[in-house]
């Protein structure tokens, strides 16, 4: 087998080839991030939580008070997930469960990130595809990492 269909075919640990001291110790180490506590990254289950958090109100109005439901509780995820960060810098559902996303360069959210990254949420296979430091696709777009903020 060649050696460019080796390195994805065989599996994710196949790829990385290089010198061991070059792969991270933990999630967030290349980002700069702390291993662990405030700062560091979220989990998958934190972030699953406060996606939860926010879908559940956004499809029980969409199901009762609409006559589309799936385009309403999509339509209104996004609303409020563009909204809420562009506005506190954080979704509901991230301040109930202490996540917050942040970007890279340490400056606030802006609004048009808020909304790429939405878009891709929405999308759903984005956030599925996550790398080692744990950001999915609509967190490299938008340039930002969800951290512990409590």
């Amino acid at each position: 087998m060649s050696r460019w269909t080796g390195s994805w075919l065989s599996g994710p640990g196949a790829a990385r080839e290089g010198d061991p001291a070059e792969e991270p110790g933990y999630r967030g180490e290349r980002l700069g991030l702390p291993e662990s506590g405030l700062g560091s990254v979220a989990g998958t289950g934190r972030r699953f939580l406060a996606l939860l958090i926010d879908w559940v109100p956004c499809a029980a109005v969409g199901n009762f008070l609409t006559t589309n439901p799936a385009v309403s509780t999509i339509a209104l995820f996004a609303l409020l997930t563009v909204v809420s960060l562009a506005v506190f810098g954080r979704t509901p559902g991230h301040w109930v469960v202490g996540i917050k996303p942040a970007s890279l360069t340490g400056e606030r959210l802006s609004f048009g990130h808020s909304v790429l990254r939405t878009l891709l949420l929405c999308l759903v296979i984005p956030p599925l595809v996550m790398d080692v430091d744990g950001r999915g696709l609509h967190d490299h777009v938008a340039r930002t990492v969800v951290t512990i903020a409590r």
